[in-house]
């Protein structure tokens, strides 16, 4: 080749690429707010994606571990734009029940500059935390119990006891704001002329595991007849979370005895012997 000038070519070279790793933080939450939580250690599968020749880490996939997850470093020796997705799905074969994705799937671009100078510069669009935010969420559902009383009334040997029915009054109060049945349903009556007889308060819906304690508190009277020795008594109930299944339990305990019902003992009594 002949040429009338005398060339030379400079060629502009790369001097510094630039790296950038994309951390992923979980949000675990629950509804509602304040209860425990299982583990989902190792339940799910946080995955990096991208278009075919965009820049990529080591390792694209992680197991959720309890901490941040951050996929290996990604190296960029050009300019442009790169989208990342990253996903979150369950490990196949562990379920944890009532955990559900809330938000599994994000995006993130990184723009790659050159100063001019042969450094590139690689940013994201993760906002301040510099962390893509997933999230999962823990849902439990209520349950109901109903907190029921017994009444028994005893007629000594001898005796006939009342020739009609009588009714005593039982009112159901919280200790601690449990939470009570509906307005109404707090006060119950039973009648009878002896032997035992049962009925329930209304239904208590609980949303939290806990115990819960109430007082249930006897009224009326009769001359002919002595009232249970204990007129205020109380009843707990004892909400549980099985496997995310909740389950309510009455319990009244006497001394050694546990019951599902509160009992109240009266006693129908001589008044005027003839």
């Amino acid at each position: 080749t002949t040429s009338a000038k005398v060339p030379f070519t400079n060629t502009y070279k790369l001097v510094t690429p630039d790296r950038l790793s994309i951390p992923v933080e979980k949000e675990y939450t629950s509804n509602p707010e304040g209860i425990a939580k299982p583990s989902i250690d190792r339940a799910y599968l946080f995955t990096i994606s991208a278009a075919e020749g965009t820049p990529m880490p080591e390792v694209t996939e992680y197991t959720y571990r309890g901490e941040t997850v951050t996929f290996g470093v990604i190296e960029y020796t050009t300019v442009g734009e790169f989208t990342y997705t990253i996903t979150e799905t369950p490990v196949e074969d562990i379920a944890v029940p009532g955990v559900s994705i809330i938000e599994g799937t994000k995006t993130v671009k990184v723009t790659v500059t050159d100063d001019g100078k042969g450094n590139l510069t690689a940013t994201h669009d993760m906002g301040e935390t510099g962390k893509v935010k997933l999230h999962n969420q823990y849902t439990l559902d209520s349950t109901t119990a109903q907190i029921p009383v017994q009444k028994t009334l005893t007629v000594p040997a001898g005796l006939t006891g009342p020739d009609e029915d009588v009714t005593f009054t039982f009112t159901l109060d919280a200790v601690d704001n449990a939470p009570m049945p509906e307005e109404g349903e707090e006060v119950i009556t039973i009648s009878l002329q002896s032997g035992v007889a049962a009925k329930s308060f209304g239904s208590i819906e609980y949303t939290k595991p806990g115990t819960y304690k109430y007082t249930v508190t006897e009224s009326g009277s009769y001359a002919y007849i002595d009232n249970d020795a204990v007129s205020v008594k109380e009843v707990v109930v004892e909400v549980t979370d099985n496997n995310n299944a909740m389950t309510a339990v009455v319990k009244y305990t006497e001394g050694e005895t546990t019951s599902a019902k509160v009992p109240f003992t009266n006693t129908y009594k001589l008044v005027t012997p003839d």
